[in-house]
């Protein structure tokens, strides 16, 4: 059974393709481990170096950003409390380099 949205689930494929480190928390986490629970998004926390930030701006030119949105999350360090989304509800995507408790 795939729990996935479309879009998510290419993200996610090119996220591991691009070697982008990662962890996949929230709603869609949740539901992975079989607790019934219903998302509206999927939250995503980018390991906090630039180098990742290099990986994922890569894939996000691959899925059509605008060169504004590249421009914008190349510019951003990602070694700081960073948080910022894509897409809008069901297919959002929150993207955190920080989280509480990690």
């Amino acid at each position: 059974m795939n729990i996935f949205i479309e879009n998510h689930q290419k993200l996610l494929s090119s996220l591991i393709y691009h070697k982008v480190n990662f962890l996949l928390i929230g709603g869609y986490a949740i539901i992975y481990h079989g607790y019934k629970r219903s998302t509206g998004d999927m939250d995503l926390w980018i390991e906090p170096s630039n180098e990742n930030r290099l990986k994922l701006t890569e894939v996000l030119k691959k899925f059509g950003f605008s060169k504004d949105g590249i421009e914008h999350i190349s510019n951003l360090d990602f070694t700081k409390h960073i948080a910022f989304h894509f897409w809008e509800e069901p297919e959002r995507v929150d993207c955190l380099t920080h989280v509480r408790g990690f």
